[in-house]
């Protein structure tokens, strides 16, 4: 790999490592930033969530679920369906309006103000409806649906198992057993809606899924500072209880940080990415330096040897011509003829 390959290979590197961080940081403000919406309901924001909006964007009592050709968000609250009629999200108090999915009576109440054990022990729901008991009992014999003098019996769909079940009740106050009947329901509802079924002019059916208002609270201070300072209400990631502000850098535990600190992150990444990269330059530098003086040092060694060559004899001199070597002594031919007696076949190596 070249020094210019590897330099713009480094680049890539840090940029996709600064990228990465950004993104990481941003997931949560982005998400966070989506609005929940249902129906005829649009906009919807912390402490919400559910579907688009992920479960550390809202506070974990308030998820809505969004049914198919349905107008209206389904809420669980102490395990039973609501539909939300109406969320006040600007007023004061905040307001959510609530109706029973279906009117078939359970033992379990409308929402009351029992607090959820968080940090600050906010109420998830206060309500606000004046509300009263009716007593309920059905599984009544036919001796006891048929005393019309003293029990008026009352039909409402209660589905079973998935499948469409009519249940008849008899309503009577202040009662604790009413004879042959084996089952009691207390149930809740607004105290309007009682006084109307009482003067005939509401059915049970009607009364059981009057809706009613409660209040809502999750952390309101600390969201109108988060958002004034640009981030997003949600939850921690850890604990959907714990308050945390989602901001462009990262998360927060109330509200952006603002001034120098307020990119810190991406400033730490750029800082190291731009050193990791001078110092992969310098590196390549370097090498390259030392790789090209290798070079030239070769080449002139490599030219020095040939010079030699070039300038040594190629054969020997002719002793006619008087050539020699350089150390080594040239005999005349009367000096061979007295060394050799004449040539003396005898003297021979």
């Amino acid at each position: 790999m070249g020094v210019a390959s590897l330099s713009l290979y480094s680049i890539f590197i840090i940029l996709a490592f600064i990228t990465s961080l950004d993104a990481e940081d941003e997931a949560g403000f982005t998400e966070c930033s989506q609005p929940f919406n249902c129906g005829t309901f649009k906009n919807l924001s912390y402490p919400f969530w559910g579907d688009n909006r992920p479960k550390h964007c809202g506070h974990s009592d308030y998820r809505l679920r969004c049914k198919e050709n349905i107008q209206h968000p389904v809420m669980e609250i102490n395990g039973q369906d609501f539909f939300v009629i109406e969320i006040n999200q600007s007023g004061k108090p905040r307001m959510i309006t609530l109706s029973r999915v279906h009117p078939c009576p359970t033992s379990i109440p409308i929402p009351i103000p029992t607090p959820t054990p968080t940090p600050l022990n906010y109420p998830p729901f206060i309500l606000l409806t004046a509300t009263e008991n009716m007593t309920l009992f059905s599984n009544c014999s036919k001796s006891a649906l048929s005393r019309k003098m003293t029990n008026t019996s009352h039909t409402i769909p209660c589905p079973a198992d998935g499948k469409p079940r009519n249940v008849s009740f008899i309503v009577r106050a202040n009662k604790t057993r009413l004879v042959g009947c084996r089952e009691k329901v207390e149930v809740q509802v607004p105290k309007e809606a009682l006084d109307e079924f009482n003067s005939g002019h509401l059915d049970l059916s009607g009364t059981l899924l009057r809706p009613f208002n409660v209040q809502y609270s999750a952390y309101d201070d600390y969201c109108y500072k988060c958002l004034r300072s640009g981030g997003s209400c949600g939850s921690n990631r850890a604990s959907s209880f714990v308050f945390a502000c989602y901001c462009r850098d990262r998360p927060y535990d109330v509200e952006c940080a603002t001034g120098d600190d307020n990119r810190w992150k991406r400033k730490l990444a750029i800082g190291l990415g731009c050193g990791f990269f001078g110092g992969v330059v310098l590196t390549c530098i370097v090498f390259k330096f030392l790789l090209r003086r290798r070079r030239v040092l070769k080449d002139a060694r490599s030219s020095s040897v040939t010079h030699e060559i070039s300038s040594a004899p190629a054969s020997l001199t002719d002793p006619g011509k008087g050539g020699n070597y350089p150390g080594v002594h040239n005999f005349t031919y009367n000096e061979l003829e007295e060394a050799t007696n004449k040539f003396d076949s005898a003297m021979k190596l």
